[in-house]
C-alpha cells in the first residue's frame, strides 16, 4: 500500500508542476487594439438613402484607396458612425480620407480638394454648423455650376429656380434624402426666396456664400450683370470670379505699364490689366 500511495504523490507533484510552470505566456505580436473613443477625427454617420437607392451603396466610400476597390454597401454600413482622419491619400486618380469605423474598420472617402464632401455621411461638425445657420441669411453661388442652381422640394416635379448671388432665409436642415437632387453633399438647408419660395440646397459651401460678397457700393449694372452670370469690359478679377468661378488656368505677367493677366476658361479668354477686365476672346 506504501509503495502505490507513493506512486501516486509523485504523479499528483509532476501533473502539478506541469501545471504551475513559471514560464510567462507570450505577448500578442501586431499592433494594440483599436479604442474608437480615443481616436482622433470628425465624428460621422451614415445616413438611410431614399426608397431604391440603397442598391447603389455609398457612392465615393471604398474599402480601399483606390477607385477600383469595393464600395461600401448600404445595409452593412447604414447607421454605422466612425470618424474621419486627418490622413489624406493621393492616388493618381482621386484623393482619399482615411475614416475608421467604430468596429475599428478602415475605409476610404473619396473626397476634392477644394470642397471635400462626404456623400451619404453626415460629419457632425457639418450639421452643427448648418443648424447655426437657421434664421440667418445665406447669398446662392452659382458661378460654379454649369446649370444654375434650384431648390428643389419633396415632390420632384416642383422646384424654384434662383440666381446667383441672391439671397435667401435658412429655415431648416434636412437629413432626408431624395432620388431627384443633384449636387455634391450629404443633407439639406431648408431656405426661402424673398418671393416666399421655399425648397432645399445641399448643404455645401460651393453652392452659397454666409455673407454679400458684393461691396455695397457695387454698381447696380454690375450687379445685375453678376447675378446673371455674365461678364463685361471693365469689371474688376474679383467681380469676374464672382460671376464664372474661377478660371481653368491664369496667365500673370509685368510690364513697365503694369500687371497683366490672362484668364483661361474652356470656352473664354479674359484679359486683365492691372485688376481691370480689357478684354473678353472666344478660346480657339
Amino acid at each position: 500500500m506504501s509503495r502505490v500511495l507513493a506512486v501516486l504523490v509523485a504523479l499528483f507533484v509532476a501533473v502539478y508542476s506541469s501545471g504551475c510552470s513559471s514560464k510567462r505566456p507570450e505577448t500578442p505580436k501586431g499592433p494594440p487594439p483599436c479604442v474608437f473613443a480615443k481616436i482622433d477625427g470628425d465624428l460621422f454617420e451614415f445616413l438611410p438613402s431614399y426608397p431604391g437607392g440603397e442598391r447603389a451603396g455609398y457612392y465615393g466610400w471604398r474599402t480601399h484607396p483606390d477607385s477600383y476597390a469595393r464600395r461600401l454597401s448600404y445595409f452593412d454600413y447604414v447607421g454605422r458612425k466612425g470618424k474621419l482622419t486627418s490622413e489624406i491619400i493621393t492616388t493618381p486618380d482621386s484623393l482619399y480620407r482615411k475614416a475608421i469605423l467604430d468596429n475599428c474598420e478602415v475605409v476610404f472617402a473619396e473626397i476634392s480638394r477644394e470642397y471635400p464632401v462626404y456623400n451619404g455621411a453626415v460629419v457632425a461638425k457639418d450639421l452643427e454648423r448648418a443648424r447655426a445657420l437657421i434664421g440667418k441669411q445665406i447669398w446662392s453661388n452659382n458661378a460654379l455650376v454649369i446649370k444654375n442652381l434650384d431648390l428643389i422640394t419633396a415632390n420632384p416635379k416642383r422646384s424654384y429656380p434662383i440666381h446667383n448671388i441672391e439671397k435667401l432665409l435658412v429655415t431648416g436642415v434636412i437629413l432626408e434624402q431624395y432620388e431627384h437632387a443633384s449636387g455634391a453633399g450629404s443633407f439639406f438647408i431648408k431656405v426661402r426666396k424673398a418671393s416666399g419660395e421655399e425648397g432645399l440646397l445641399k448643404f455645401s459651401d460651393q453652392y452659397f456664400y454666409e455673407y454679400d460678397p458684393l461691396p455695397a457700393d457695387t454698381p447696380e449694372e454690375t450687379r445685375k450683370m453678376i447675378e446673371q452670370k455674365k461678364v463685361r469690359v471693365g469689371m474688376t478679377e474679383e467681380q469676374t470670379k464672382l460671376s464664372w468661378g474661377k478660371p481653368k488656368q491664369v496667365i500673370r505677367s509685368a510690364w513697365s505699364k503694369g500687371a497683366f493677366a490672362q484668364w483661361l476658361y474652356a470656352s473664354h479668354k479674359l484679359y486683365f490689366e492691372n485688376g481691370t477686365l480689357t478684354r473678353i476672346q472666344l478660346a480657339e
